[in-house]
């Protein structure tokens, strides 16, 4: 996949005020920001509409808006979807025990209210303001690499570090435990422990989630897979945290 990256360091500042319009704010500044005021958008994936989550304005301050009562928005469009939805296809809700799962013949992880639904942020593109222009998809890194690995969808090496992602949970709900699987690379009988720890306690309402690559597993192919990754609630935003975008070209 060809695809030009553009990393913006930034400060950030997540903002609990309450606001007059009951949100949670995200604020970062993009240096070198050059293309004027922009959204961030997310596409529906049946009518192809941009839903706004936040703008970038004309000096590269970045802002993210999240609804405090996300979760009731987020029913309500569902059931919107679902009228636009192919014949046959029915909307569902993912749940604790869906979202953090160790797959194969048992789960070790234990979770408390594993029933709970949950959503988040989802995928973000920065678009113009008028729509017309896509300038890429943005990524919440500790550096290009782990943005680039995304993109791919695996397809391209990761390094050590980490991405955050937004979630809201309906109610108070938690996993932990040690998810190891062992995974063959294609290269004869080479193996290696895919090991994820999760030690989430989530509240109800908005949790910031940091996904950690600690180790690698450099392959003889070439190839680098994750090894061992962490999951973890953290209330602040890192203070080496990028903003990355990537495009196609």
């Amino acid at each position: 996949m060809k695809s030009t990256l553009k990393t913006c360091f930034a400060t950030f500042v997540m903002c609990y005020g309450m606001h007059l319009n009951a949100q949670l704010s995200i604020y970062g500044n993009i240096d070198n920001w050059t293309n004027g005021t922009a959204m961030l958008a997310h596409s529906d994936m049946f009518t192809g509409s941009l839903e706004n989550w936040g703008t970038i304005d004309d000096s590269g301050v970045l802002t993210i808006r999240l609804e405090y009562d996300y979760m009731d928005i987020f029913k309500k469009k569902a059931e919107e979807a679902q009228k636009e939805a192919p014949s046959g296809w029915t909307m569902s809700y993912k749940t604790i025990g869906d979202s953090f799962v160790c797959s194969g013949f048992e789960n070790p992880l234990q979770y408390e209210n594993d029933d709970t639904t949950i959503t988040g942020v989802p995928e973000l593109i920065i678009v113009s303001k008028d729509g017309t222009t896509e300038y890429g998809t943005l990524f919440t890194v500790s550096n290009p690499a782990i943005a680039k690995w995304l993109y791919s969808y695996g397809n391209d090496n990761p390094t050590t570090g980490y991405y955050i992602e937004w979630y809201y949970v309906e109610k108070e709900a938690s996993v932990s435990g040690d998810c190891v699987r062992s995974t063959l690379t294609g290269v004869g009988d080479e193996e290696y422990d895919d090991t994820t720890a999760y030690d989430l306690k989530l509240e109800e309402g908005w949790n910031m989630v940091k996904y950690e690559i600690t180790e690698v597993f450099n392959s003889e192919s070439g190839k680098v897979y994750p090894l061992k990754t962490n999951v973890s609630v953290v209330k602040f935003l890192p203070e080496d945290l990028q903003w990355v975008i990537l495009r196609n070209d």
